[in-house]
C-alpha cells in the first residue's frame, strides 16, 4: 500500500483578497473555527469579490465550506447552495466578537450543530482592553498563520 503523504487534511477553506488592508479581523474568524476544533487553510487571491472567492473556496473544501474575504465583505459559503446565495455577508467593520462567530459557525456548519448568536456570548463583549490590544493580537496571528502557510 502506498501512502499519500501530499493529501491535505479536510479543512475550511479561506480565500482573501490580496489587496485586503485590514488583515486583523483574520484573527477573530481563524479563533472563532479554532474553538470549534476544525482544521482551516487559509490563501490569498487575486479575486476581489467576497462571494466568489467564499464560493471557490467551498468547492475546493473537501469540507464543503468556504470563507471569502474582499476589502469590503467577508462571506461564509456552503457547497450545496447556489453560487450567488451564500450563508453570510458581513461587512468587514463587523465587530471582533461577530468575526470570531462567523468562524465559529464555519465550523459549526461543518460539525452540524446549532450555530452560535450574539446572545450567546453576552458577557464576552468587552473581552478586550482596547482595539490596539486588538489588533496587535490578530497581527501575531496572521503572521504566525503565514508563516505556516509557507511551511507548507
Amino acid at each position: 500500500m502506498k501512502l499519500n503523504y501530499d493529501k491535505k487534511k479536510p479543512s475550511i477553506y479561506i480565500y482573501y483578497n490580496k489587496n485586503l488592508n485590514n488583515r486583523s479581523r483574520l484573527k477573530e474568524i481563524l479563533w472563532g473555527i479554532e474553538e470549534e476544533e476544525i482544521p482551516y487553510r487559509i490563501q490569498e487571491k487575486e479575486g476581489t469579490d467576497a462571494t466568489k472567492l467564499a464560493y471557490e473556496a467551498c468547492e475546493k473544501s473537501v469540507l464543503g465550506v468556504g470563507i471569502g474575504i474582499d476589502c469590503e465583505n467577508i462571506v461564509l459559503h456552503y457547497v450545496k447552495l447556489k453560487k450567488d446565495k451564500p450563508l453570510y455577508e458581513v461587512s468587514t467593520n463587523s465587530s471582533a466578537l461577530f468575526m470570531r462567530i462567523l468562524g465559529a459557525n464555519a465550523a459549526r456548519l461543518v460539525k452540524r450543530i446549532p450555530f452560535k448568536t450574539l446572545e450567546d456570548h453576552g458577557s464576552e463583549k468587552n473581552a478586550y482592553a482596547s482595539e490596539k490590544d486588538l489588533e496587535e493580537e490578530v497581527k501575531d496571528i496572521v503572521e504566525r498563520v503565514i508563516a505556516r502557510i509557507k511551511l507548507g
